[in-house]
């Protein structure tokens, strides 16, 4: 389920898309699209689960007057089944380099590793073999307070080392993947493809052979270039997700544009023929703010496109999504400011928007069956969703419009423009449930509650900007 030949987009055409409520059960955080007609209405069923950049000050959540909407005809009711609201709060990672001794995540660990324990993450994609008495006491802190972390294993790595590196680091281990982009070396080692596929199957050998290791998963290989997905062949049989790296440059995270560093959908077409029926986790993600490299953006525009990557990357299917990265590291003249705090271990907008996106959704505990919601929403087309539902019964609607805010300048995409999004007015009509609350972006990247108006009938009308809105009902 990893190309987007083999999934749905929650997107909703500029019709009324009308929802109903039906007794029906559900797996646990099941759900799926309204899947589209060629003819660009919705069919009638209900889908069960698949197994300190640019120069720029904030730009309010919601510009200007909102756009009319255009006027459709009533169709009948349909039932859409949410998914666990934790479920998307569990699809945020990030990376970190908490060993790495010459960079702010050890400098500035006490700033760094308090604002990531009051994130909202779950997940850092963080950790070796032989860590260093501090690297180890780090990430155990950092599991205690509910942050686990991956390991890496070299390629030569035997699976002894495997087993005790494990057993020296649980329970704080999410999962297990091989050597870092290994095919960066297929010009020295032209026998790259078959060494890890080696290692591969020792991995998921070794998770297999000790129940204690039973919760830890086993992912793919990511590459340094998509093609070499196709030497490596399929490896389904001996992973439980697959790797992909991938950044859509400065495009906005659900652009579909065709080639180059371009929209997921062209990355997946290659990565499928590797993994073909797991689920994805997206390992590296994410955009710079520095001017000076290409593909930069201002940081009030990545404060938008963060908490957008996440539902995106949600609504596609993947398992996990991690940000490169946790904190800016100069030394890096490449990828040193892609991260969500800078080098001072500060809060930049595109951490403070994550982490308050993080924070209104999430609902930990076991899992449960979400119930069917009832509800008409008359929107545009590039209007994109996500319906969750927490355990006591409310119902969290994450509603965005899904286009660029910046247009990269030709031909290398160094700089660029600003094209504003103006907001778009959405009415929401709930015969089984009433509107609580709404939340939206300000101007601090932070959700806060603004108004809404209720009409007839029940209907409330409200501002969809290409920030994250939250409508939540009960």
């Amino acid at each position: 389920m990893i190309g987007l030949l083999k999934r749905s987009s929650f997107v909703l055409p500029a019709i009324i898309l009308a929802l109903s409520l039906e007794a029906c059960g559900g797996g646990g955080g099941g759900g799926g699209a309204i899947p589209l007609s060629p003819g660009g209405t919705t069919a009638l069923l209900n889908v069960p689960p698949k197994t300190s950049g640019p120069t720029a000050s904030p730009t309010p959540a919601a510009s200007g007057s909102p756009s009319p909407v255009p006027s459709a005809s009533p169709i009948g009711l349909l039932s859409e089944m949410p998914k666990m609201s934790d479920s998307l709060v569990d699809v945020a990672g990030v990376n970190s380099h908490f060993g790495y001794t010459n960079t702010p995540y050890y400098s500035q660990w006490p700033t760094i590793s308090a604002n990531l324990v009051r994130s909202g993450f779950r997940h850092i994609r963080d950790g070796r073999t032989n860590p260093s008495v501090d690297e180890l006491t780090k990430m155990a802190y950092l599991g205690r307070h509910g942050i686990n972390h991956s390991l890496f294993f070299g390629i030569t790595d035997p699976a002894s080392l495997v087993v005790s590196s494990l057993k020296q680091q649980m329970p704080y281990v999410d999962y297990v993947e091989p050597a870092n982009e290994y095919d960066g070396y297929r010009f020295q080692d032209p026998n790259w493809a078959t060494e890890l596929q080696a290692e591969q199957q020792m991995l998921w050998n070794t998770r297999n052979s000790d129940p204690a290791f039973a919760a830890i998963s086993v992912a793919g290989p990511a590459m340094t270039s998509i093609n070499d997905y196709a030497t490596l062949g399929p490896l389904d049989a001996m992973e439980d997700a697959g790797n992909l790296h991938w950044t859509t440059c400065a495009l906005n995270p659900g652009n579909t544009a065709g080639s180059g560093h371009n929209g997921f959908p062209f990355a997946e077409s290659f990565a499928i023929l590797s993994t073909q029926t797991k689920p994805m986790y997206t390992t590296e993600t994410g955009y710079t703010d520095d001017p000076s490299v290409t593909c930069a953006l201002p940081d009030d525009i990545i404060a938008k496109y963060d908490p957008r990557m996440i539902a995106e990357r949600f609504n596609a299917g993947d398992k996990r999504a991690y940000f490169y990265q946790l904190a800016d590291m100069p030394t890096d003249p490449h990828f040193g400011a892609e991260g969500l705090l800078d080098a001072s271990g500060n809060p930049k907008p595109q951490f403070t928007a994550v982490s308050s996106l993080l924070r209104v959704l999430t609902d930990p505990g076991a899992s449960f069956n979400p119930t069917p919601l009832s509800y008409a929403l008359h929107a545009p087309a590039n209007v994109h969703h996500s319906l969750l539902q927490k355990r006591n019964g409310t119902y969290e609607l994450l509603l965005w419009q899904e286009a660029a805010a910046w247009k990269s300048n030709p031909p290398d995409n160094y700089g660029g423009v600003r094209t504003p999004v103006p907001a778009v007015a959405v009415t929401l009509t709930t015969p089984s449930a009433s509107v609580v609350n709404y939340f939206q972006y300000g101007a601090s990247s932070m959700l806060g509650r603004t108004a809404f108006a209720v009409g007839p009938s029940g209907t409330t009308t409200l501002n969809v900007t290409d920030s994250i809105s939250v409508v939540e009902l009960h």
